[in-house]
């Protein structure tokens, strides 16, 4: 049975194959042990289509004498010696830029030349294998990277295309019985490495003279398996270009992203992970998702006592507690006798008919968050909140007027209800908009022209 990383191979040439017969197309990849060549040898690709690219000396010769294609050792300069073969070679419909380590650095520079080859193929396809697991830049930059990523895209969209990749890995299934020296799967750190690769691919494509909108992503997580080497976690993301420029490439670069399906091996076969349910909805609160939040409202921190420097709760459940408590100790003295101590307490008639927004009533409510809405809820919410945004603007919706909105329509504000309004609002306008506008029709039925027009209006 072939192990994940040859049905990823596999895969690849099944994606270029929609664009380019493979017997015609022009193919390219890190040679390694020799585990692409062999399947192209397998599927009949010419000798004079294929490039293997390996600067170790052993690999190198190993590939010279196993496999019938053409060696370079260097995939920094691939550009100047593909160039020099003539006008049959004018780009490279599919390279795999097989990593072992991550896209950072010196494998963006030396990957940089090649760009300009895919994107002027038929083809215009490439994929980017990586380590899951292993020291990432992202992880220890990751503020330079939030602040490179609200460049790119703008800071709330940033934040919006951060929130739902993770919440996507959040659905990866996760196998509990893994050997000690696997690192347990951490999707908010996993969120993070993919949103890295994200910025810096962008970077790289927007230097590029050539459209590099793509038109098709696929993304895929599995375990690497190797005779003699522990496995490991890898990631490998396939891209198709289009031939067309657009207004705001790198949003929609983005766009194209996290619309794409992700697919997920822990064992012998890919399984596509179910997009998330709603963005946030899932996500439990942590140090992580803190540390992407701009701003911390006074109020919660002022609000907080801490209690033997373990737990922090709020100021007004300190105080319950401490009256509670009190008016404990009143009632032990007396049932011990004690009637005359001061801190007897006064008996107290309840009322019968409490008042239902009383603070303790409050504090018992289930808090509402946006998965208890239903459908129709949720639309109007989001016309709702559209609405209040085109009447106040920009700079007045994120200083104040969502949040305000937010408290209003659900009782309270918080990380999380705060991350799946931005989310469910993100999913109304740029590509998303025909999918809202085609909700609403499945949703409101005959209804649906009122809420039509309202959307028309924004």
């Amino acid at each position: 049975m072939e192990t994940t990383k040859e049905q990823v191979i596999r895969l690849f040439l099944t994606f270029l194959a929609r664009y380019v017969p493979l017997g015609q197309a022009q193919l390219a990849t890190l040679g390694g042990r020799g585990l692409e060549a062999r399947i192209w040898s397998e599927l009949g690709i010419p000798s004079e289509h294929g490039w293997l690219i390996e600067r170790n000396r052993e690999r190198e010769g190993k590939l010279i004498t196993g496999h019938r294609y053409q060696i370079h050792n260097q995939l920094g300069t691939f550009d100047r010696i593909f160039a020099g073969l003539g006008a049959d070679h004018a780009g490279v419909d599919g390279f795999h830029l097989d990593l072992c380590g991550t896209f950072c650095n010196d494998a963006i520079a030396n990957f940089a030349p090649v760009v300009p080859l895919v994107l002027a193929s038929k083809g215009r396809c490439f994929a980017i294998t990586v380590a899951d697991a292993r020291r990432n830049l992202v992880l220890e930059e990751w503020p330079s990277f939030q602040k490179r990523g609200a460049r790119l895209f703008g800071t709330a969209d940033s934040e919006d295309i951060y929130d739902w990749i993770e919440d996507c890995q959040r659905q990866v299934p996760v196998k509990k019985d893994q050997p000690s020296f696997i690192k347990p799967f951490d999707p908010v750190k996993a969120a993070k490495r993919e949103f890295g690769l994200l910025v810096e691919l962008t970077e790289l494509l927007r230097k590029q003279k050539l459209p590099w909108i793509p038109v098709a992503v696929e993304r895929y997580i599995y375990v690497g398996r190797f005779l003699k080497r522990p496995p490991f976690r890898m990631r490998t993301y396939f891209f198709r270009f289009g031939e067309k420029s657009m207004r705001s490439p790198e949003y929609a670069f983005a766009q194209a992203w996290i619309r794409s399906k992700l697919s997920f091996a822990n064992g012998d076969a890919f399984h596509e992970v179910g997009a998330p349910p709603s963005v946030g909805t899932t996500r439990k609160q942590s140090t992580p998702k803190k540390e992407r939040k701009e701003v911390i409202a006074v109020e919660q921190k002022t609000n907080l006592i801490d209690l033997t420097g373990f737990v922090a709760v709020r100021r007004a459940e300190y105080d319950q507690l401490l009256a509670d408590s009190k008016h404990l100790d009143a009632l032990r003295k007396l049932f011990n006798g004690a009637t005359n101590s001061p801190l007897a307490p006064t008996p107290v008639q309840p009322d019968p008919t409490p008042n239902p927004e009383s603070p303790q009533s409050r504090k018992r409510r289930t808090k509402k968050h946006w998965h208890d809405l239903t459908d129709q809820e949720q639309i109007e919410w989001q016309l709702k909140a559209l609405e209040l945004k085109a009447k106040v603007g920009d700079e007045d919706w994120k200083n104040g007027a969502r949040e305000k909105l937010i408290k209003q329509d659900f009782g309270y504000y918080d990380a999380d209800i705060s991350g799946s309004c931005r989310a469910a609002l993100a999913r109304t306008g740029g590509d998303f908009r025909e999918m809202f506008a085609t909700r609403i029709e499945k949703v409101f039925g005959d209804q649906a022209k009122s809420y039509l027009d309202r959307l028309a209006k924004l």
